[in-house]
């Protein structure tokens, strides 16, 4: 009989384990349709054993206004011989929040480990273990339709015919914040995360599983159709037949944006390392892809077919690239559609129409990109271009000392003006791409634009949003940063041993030595997090430190600054935080046990609230929360980030003693 309008709160744990004398297993649904409030209280039903028809679940059908709280369903067996079929609710229009299931689903169409149909909303739930069935079959959700999915995760092995996802297999609406670890296989339109998403956007969510199957095959998603996809991941391997990718099979009226994927992908047609199948006025903006890539026709390092009017934009690849025609190091084949500020660096290997950066370009355009790969193959082999047909190539350079290629294009000879081989020293000149046009940051004769940045004479370029990294392996400060020394014979840096030592005289007065950036800083207007790792283990008379600090201006009479810093005052370590602002000034110590760690700095602009920890980034993890000072009170736009080491009172440090290694900025924007 249908439960209207009623509301349950259950005070205990449930087994309806067949074995047990009182319980049973379940021809049809236990709760055919439910309109009320079901708040499991933190509590489980386990051992359900339901055998039927459709509409199966704990819940058969939740009702418009009826919601499922904080529930979790264990070791559940439920299979049917129809539709709708799901460990906890068969169809849903309502909420389910708070819950989860484990055990076995199967079906025909619309399976999910935890909701078979969706119409609802779906909010921290998650489901493990193993679902089946037809079409549209998910680890959490079989068909989700208009409905939002929120903080979600789905375990275990999923299988079917067509719309097989790990947490959703045919999904309408948003999904945020979501992932997804299980083995999926299936026929067509198969993901890692979804199956397929004809519409709604995607947001922060990433799956590390397994894909598998025919067509339209991908990390995280099998098919994608219009909306975005953005700040997602796959790190899973993915393979199968015609339209795979890394992240999305096949990707029709969508952009995907800061997105990437390091799994190992292998196709026959349209296989790439990021997108398989690139269509319809879709982009592809600021991704990259790093796994190995391998197909026989349109295989590409991050794109294996980019088609009508489409792009990519802002990206690059770095994983190996095999097949036999049509292969490329960033994109197969190129037909009327552009690629723009986009780079390859990888080993690129086939037969015909190869390309270390596009191995066929048709009716399209080239713009601002460069290759600094590996090429072989046996005709038409080009180091940028395999096979370029009717389309326009510019400002575009490749390294033939790295390629071995000696042609920019394989089948034009000369080359066009606009392609242009360097060896490997010009290619760390950025006066190579300057006198382009390319438009680098630090400055405003290319543009406003801030597309590219290099590490003059020791690199190649980087896009704007691939954020500075220093091992401190190369022994010099630049061109990352400056080395400011007052008084080097008192306290200096040094780049040695791997890891950046910290040399004082001891001397009474207080005196560091710093690392500042050098013509790069962070947006002071979105979040940013920093980190690098320390040592410091001298102990006695004097006060030694290393830290990380942000400042708003690097000119030293500004006199303003946040530090986080370790050391060592006498015999007590310590971690202290500072914040010097003109003549106000603010710091908190606390007692430090362990000589080598890691700082980190991070900044929410929303709250601008500035987060100090020993641990991990956020104020989840902060040992202090600094409010109101970036935004509030320093108002400025930039910021600066320094590092330093110095001593006073007495205290000698040799590299021993103290150093930094590993500087990371894992979060931001880079502005000037």
């Amino acid at each position: 009989v249908p439960l209207c309008d009623s509301n349950f709160v259950l005070v205990s744990d449930i087994n309806l384990d067949p074995n047990l004398a009182d319980s049973q297993v379940f021809d049809q649904v236990i709760i055919p349709t439910f309109t009320g409030v079901f708040d499991g209280n933190d509590h489980t039903i386990s051992n359900m054993v339901i055998n039927g028809y459709s509409y199966l679940g704990l819940f058969g059908k939740l009702e418009s206004g009826a919601e499922i709280k904080n529930l979790g369903i264990t070791d559940v067996n439920i299979t049917g011989s129809s539709d709708y079929i799901g460990g906890l609710v068969g169809y849903n229009y309502g909420t389910v929040t708070n819950c989860y299931s484990t055990g076995t689903v199967s079906g025909d169409d619309y399976i999910g480990g935890l909701v078979g149909y969706n119409y609802g909303t779906v909010i921290n739930c998650y489901s493990s273990g193993t679902v089946s069935g037809n079409k549209e079959v998910g680890g959490l959700v079989g068909e989700s339709k208009d409905g939002i999915i929120t903080n979600c995760y789905s375990t275990g092995t999923v299988s079917g015919y067509w719309d097989v996802g790990g947490l959703v297999g045919l999904n309408y609406g948003d999904v945020t914040n979501c992932y997804s670890s299980c083995t999926v296989h299936g026929n067509g339109c198969v993901g890692g995360l979804l199956g397929q998403n004809p519409y709604g956007n995607i947001t922060y969510c990433y799956s590390t599983g397994t894909a598998s199957g025919d067509d339209n095959i991908g990390g995280l998603v099998g098919y994608k159709g219009s909306e975005t996809i953005s700040n997602c991941y796959s790190i899973g391997t993915v393979s199968g037949g015609v339209g795979i990718g890394g992240l999305v099979g096949s990707n029709i009226y969508s952009t995907v944006t800061n997105c990437y994927s390091t799994g190992t992908i292998s196709g026959n047609e349209e296989v790439g390392g990021l997108v398989g199948y690139n269509n319809a006025n879709s982009s592809v903006e600021n991704c990259y892809s790093s796994g190995s890539v391998s197909g026989y026709y349109y295989v590409g390092g991050l794109v294996g077919y980019n088609n009508d009017n489409s792009s990519v934009e802002n990206c690059y690849s770095s994983g190996s690239v095999s097949g036999d025609s049509v292969i490329g190091g960033l994109v197969g084949y190129s037909l009327d559609s552009t690629i723009n500020n986009c780079y390859s660096n990888n080993t690129v290997s086939g037969t015909t129409a190869i390309g270390g950066l596009v191995g066929y370009n048709s009716k399209g355009t080239v713009f601002n990109c460069y290759c600094t790969s590996f090429v072989e193959g046996n005709n038409y082999i080009g180091g940028m271009i395999g096979y370029n047909n009717l389309s326009e190539v510019n400002y575009c350079f490749w390294d033939f000392e790295v390629s071995t290629i000696i042609d920019g294009i394989g089948n034009m000879d000369p080359d066009p003006n606009g392609v242009i081989g360097k060896t490997t020293i010009e290619m760390y000149d950025p006066n190579t791409f300057l006198d382009a046009g390319w438009d680098f940051i630090g400055e405003t004769i290319n543009g406003p634009n801030d597309v590219w940045w290099i590490l003059e004479g020791k690199d190649y370029p980087y896009l704007w949003w691939q954020l500075p990294v220093d091992d401190f392996n190369d022994c010099d400060a630049a061109p990352l940063w400056l080395a400011y020394e007052p008084e080097p014979e008192l306290a200096h840096l040094e780049e040695v041993n791997g890891r950046l030592e910290v040399n004082t005289a001891g001397a009474m007065e207080d005196l560091d030595a710093i690392y500042i950036p050098y013509n790069w800083a962070l947006d002071a207007n979105k979040p940013f997090s920093v980190q690098v790792d320390f040592h410091f283990s001298k102990i006695g008379t004097g006060d030694g430190r290393v830290n990380i600090g942000i400042v708003p201006s690097l000119d030293p009479s500004a006199n303003k600054w946040a530090e986080f810093e370790v050391g060592t005052f006498d015999d007590n370590p310590f971690y202290l935080y500072e914040i010097r602002d003109g003549i106000w000034e603010e710091e908190q110590t606390c007692s430090r046990f362990l000589e080598d760690g890691t700082l980190f700095i991070s900044y929410d602009p929303n709250s601008d609230e500035l987060y100090f920890s020993s641990l991990d980034y956020g104020k989840d993890n902060a040992i202090w929360t600094v409010p109101d000072l970036i935004r509030a009170q320093w108002q400025c736009e930039s910021i600066y980030i320094i590092i330093s080491g110095g001593s006073e009172d007495g205290m000698a440090l040799t590299g021993e003693d103290a150093w930094l290694d590993n500087f990371k900025v894992q979060e931001g924007t880079i502005t000037q």
